[in-house]
Order: C-alpha cells, then structure tokens, then sequence
C-alpha cells in the first residue's frame, strides 16, 4: 500500500512538474522569436487534431517577422531609439491634412500597414509605419504582446511630434498595436489628436484564453501557466497588463473598431474598452471580417468609417471633449 501511494505521489508530481515544464517552454516560444527560417505555426483555427497535440505539446513556432514588401508610392526610412532601436517608413501625402502614426499586431510588421497607408494617403494623410520592438527592421527578438511595446509608441510619437510640430496626429494600431496605443497614452505624456484603434483585447489573460479557445482546447490551468512564465521571463506582471483599464486613461476622441466574426477578441472585451474610453468616442462594427485587415472584407465601409471621423478634426482644430 504504502508503495502504491508513494507511486502515486511521484506520478502526480511528475506530471505537474511536466506541465510546468511545457507551459514554461510554450511561453519562452510565445514570447521570443526564433532567428531560424522555419515556417511559422498556423493559426489556432487551421490546425488539423494531430498538428493541436503537436503545438500543445511541443509549443508554436515563431520566426522573427519580416517586411514582406516595401511601399510603392516614394518614402522615406527612418531609424529611431524606443525600446531598442526602431525602423520606420513615412510615406508623404499630396495633401497636408496630418500624419497618421502606423503600428501593428503580434508576430507581424509595418509591411502589414501598407493597404492602411495608402488609405491614409488617399484621404490626405502622410503615413509614418513604425516596426514595434522586436519585428520587421527593428532591434531584438521578443515581444510583451504591447507592454513595453507602449514605449515605441511613445517614442514615435515624440518624434513626429517634433518633425511636424503643427499637424494633426493620428495614432493608428490593429491589435498589439492598439494595446501599445493604449498603454502609452495611460502611461505617457502623449496626447495625439485622435486615436484609432482596432481589434484590441481586453486584458493578456483574455488573450492567451481566446486562443486556447480557437483550438476548441480547455485553457485553464494551462493558460494561467502560461500567463504566469511568459511575465516572468520578459519582467512584467501579464496578468496586470489590461487595456480594458488603460482604456479608462484616454480622454482623446477615439475610434474602436471590432470584425464581428474575430474568434481572437470577443465583443464583451470591446464593448468594455468602450464603456470605459473616456472622452468622445465612436464604434464601429465590420460585419464580414475576423481578427485581420479591415480592408481586406470591408473595404468600402472602412474608408467611409474613418474618413467620416478623421473629417470631425480638421488640421490645427483643438479637441473638444
């Protein structure tokens, strides 16, 4: 008998022990782009049962993201400091409405922005893409999902700041980069003339729990694993890093956006974020698309969308709240 518990009792600690273990690697993986060219892991939703067990097991691989493509229309690349060296592209307007500031989603780069620039560009907005920490041109090899990522913002924006001192400026984030717009504003002394954020979650627990649902996978405790060791490897608390709260800190006229068929961020995190913006403020809700580019499903309603609230501040107009 007392064998037989004392088997039991090592089973039982050697299974927590390797659940720990897994969740510890999962969150290095999740975190920490590798420099290989190994494919990257398919999203949660495309995975086949076995490829599941294979992520759940072994963890997903990241490859530092890269810029896929470089503008078309003239630009100009620009190297910063933020959180480690920045690269950015400001592709000029013809018209001199303001500088729309570009940051993008997690595991991704300014490339990604491009369909938006030229957007941007077409209302009479110059378009400055910025490469958060991490991805694309810019310095290192991890991420913290918009936590110190909120420093490039920052940083980005002190420097357009400085270099148009008299233009309207815009910041302009999907996903991470919404989170990273949100913390910077909360945390920083930035006060963009408007805000447009899409896509954000509400809280990095929400996040890590949405894509154990997408792989129609139980999240807890694993993901609360995974929460605890990714924060402890990058030096942050992630289980306090909620832009539902950051939200409360934002009293700029602000447009949030939400794709009604994102399996990634639910409506209840968005309406939340809404209730607790808290200066003027507009959502949108675009019917055919997921957690993506808006443009890519609702083209027409995107451009009628942001050109209608980009309209309700002129250049030089002080906001009114």
């Amino acid at each position: 008998m007392k064998k037989s518990l004392k088997a039991l009792t090592y089973s039982i600690l050697a299974i927590i022990i390797g659940i720990n273990l897994i969740a510890f690697n999962h969150a290095y993986l999740f975190t920490h782009f590798s420099d290989s060219h190994s494919e990257k892991t398919k999203k949660p939703e495309e995975l086949s049962l076995p490829e599941k067990i294979g992520v759940l097991f072994w963890g997903a691989s990241v490859p530092k993201p890269k810029n896929k493509k470089s503008p078309e229309a003239p630009f100009e690349t620009i190297y910063f400091e933020g959180n480690g060296q920045l690269e950015g592209w400001l592709i000029p307007a013809e018209n001199d409405n303001g500088v729309v500031i570009l940051f993008h989603g997690y595991a991704s780069s300014k490339s990604s922005l491009l369909p938006y620039a030229a957007e941007f560009n077409k209302l009479g907005y110059s378009a400055f893409l910025v490469d958060l920490s991490g991805n694309g041109g810019s310095a290192g090899q991890t991420t913290t999902l918009g936590f110190r990522e909120s420093r490039d913002v920052a940083a980005a924006f002190a420097l357009m700041k400085n270099r148009f001192p008299e233009d309207k400026l815009v910041l302009f984030g999907v996903s991470m980069g919404s989170v990273s717009i949100m913390k910077a504003v909360a945390d920083f002394d930035i006060s963009p003339d408007q805000i447009i954020i899409e896509s954000p979650f509400g809280s990095m627990r929400d996040a890590v729990y949405q894509r154990f649902s997408a792989m129609n996978v139980p999240a807890f405790p694993f993901a609360d694993l995974l929460l605890f060791y990714g924060g402890l490897q990058s030096g942050f608390n992630a289980f306090a890093h909620r832009p539902v709260e950051y939200a409360r800190s934002i009293s700029t006229k602000t447009l949030l956006s939400h794709g009604a068929k994102d399996r990634r961020v639910s409506r209840a995190e968005i309406d939340e974020i809404f209730e607790n913006l808290a200066g003027e403020k507009q959502l949108a809700v675009f019917e055919n698309s997921g957690h993506e580019v808006f443009l890519k499903k609702d083209s027409t309603a995107w451009v009628a969308v942001v050109s209608s609230f980009l309209a309700g501040l002129s250049k030089k107009t002080p906001l009114k709240n």
